[in-house]
């Protein structure tokens, strides 16, 4: 399987804590000022752009599984 050895279910709860985090950041972030915020940024970014390589690599596993039963997660 692809991925090294990562299953669809370790990516996805991998994409799932950085989601809950990316959420938390967002919420936290609402409530500072401007000049707080740059850090929360950069760190809201980075997560961002985990999760969207994370999805490509579950979208690609989950195409990898030839039975649909072992596609859920």
């Amino acid at each position: 399987m692809e991925g090294g050895g990562a299953t669809l279910l370790d990516v996805y709860q991998s994409a799932k804590k950085l989601l809950l985090n990316t959420r938390n950041c967002m919420e936290r972030l609402k409530h500072l000022d401007y000049s707080a915020s740059s850090d929360l940024s950069l760190s809201l970014s980075n997560d961002i752009s985990q999760i969207q390589s994370l999805c490509v690599q579950i979208d690609r596993l989950w195409c990898s599984i030839a039975a649909k039963s072992q596609r859920d997660l």
